[in-house]
């Protein structure tokens, strides 16, 4: 009876320190992201289409997690997001399935978090399914320490 209860606690033991680091390292792949929440909007015809950035948001998700995105996938709400004008790295290229005026989200990622005082620029537009903007285009800059957290 004994070595039974034995083996049921180490079994336990193991699969509490196997939980714990499990979450530990999904702790690490942590990325931040800048979430864009986004409005469209057109008239009677759907000709005249209009773009509007309600909210930008800093948060960290898994790195498996954020949303992978196609740049050829049109009709498509695209965002450029860039750190100090590109001279930090590779800008982020994101799309979200244009489905006509609505909400939309958009999540870029960056391998690294950006410093306070970096400049965040974010374009916004609507392409077609030709991959041709129908929009204006959105422009937004703000330093990291500005963007609500």
């Amino acid at each position: 009876m004994m070595p039974l209860l034995v083996r049921v606690i180490a079994i336990v033991a193991i699969l509490l320190v196997v939980i714990g680091l499990s979450v530990s390292f999904m702790k690490m792949q942590e990325v931040p992201v800048l979430k864009i929440r986004v409005s469209v909007t057109t008239d009677t015809n759907d000709k005249n289409v209009s773009v509007h950035v309600n909210a930008l948001k800093r948060e960290r998700m898994n790195v498996m997690n954020v949303p992978r995105t196609n740049s050829e996938e049109f009709p498509a709400v695209q965002a450029y997001v860039a750190v100090n004008m590109g001279r930090d790295g590779p800008p982020q290229w994101v799309t979200s399935p244009y489905k006509g005026a609505g909400d939309y989200e958009l999540t870029a990622p960056f391998r690294s978090e950006p410093e306070d005082e970096d400049i965040i620029m974010v374009l916004v537009w609507v392409v077609d399914a030709k991959g041709e903007r129908i929009s204006d285009i959105v422009r937004i800059m703000n330093k990291w320490s500005e963007i609500q957290s």
